[in-house]
Order: C-alpha cells, then structure tokens, then sequence
C-alpha cells in the first residue's frame, strides 16, 4: 500500500484555523482597544494598591520634584523597590 501523505491536508486545516483565530481576536481586541486608556488606568490603580513598583512614575516625580539630579536607572529603581518592601536582606516577620 502506498503511503499517503497528509502534510497538504495539516496545511489546509492549520491556515484555517489561524485565519479563524485571528479574525476572533480581532473582534475582542478592537473594544479593548477603544477603552485602552481606561484599561491602563485601571491596570495602574491596581498595581499601586499591590505595591507594584511604576518606574515611569516615579520618573515623573523624580523630574518635577527633584530637577537636575540624576534619577536611578530602571535596575536601581527595582532593586531599591524590593529591598524596601522586602527588608533588603534583613529578616521582617512578626515571629
């Protein structure tokens, strides 16, 4: 018996399958899209309640607040972030 292959059928049924993928997302992304701004408002508000650090942020306070110093790399930033919360080392529990 010969060997049949199905390498045009797998193509046929993966190009299908991406198209129907893409239009789908497309018809999601375009509303999320459209309310992007309030989305990253919220995505902000969040953050700063979880005590997720915001280097744009604090960019923007160090220029407005502290003119003609040099602010701290984004990898300063971050690991002075962590230290903070963390205790940079130190041990902080209540037992």
């Amino acid at each position: 018996m010969a060997a049949i292959s199905c390498l045009p059928w797998k193509r046929a049924l993966k190009a299908s399958w991406k198209a129907s993928w893409t239009d789908s997302w497309r018809a999601v992304a375009g509303p999320l899209n459209a309310a992007g701004g309030s989305l990253k408002a919220i995505a902000a508000y969040l953050n700063a309640i979880a005590g997720v650090p915001d280097y744009q942020r604090y960019l923007e306070h160090f220029r407005k607040h502290h003119p003609g110093q040099q602010p701290m790399s984004e990898r300063e930033f971050f690991k002075w972030a962590i230290d903070e919360r963390y205790g940079g080392g130190k041990l902080r529990r209540c037992c």
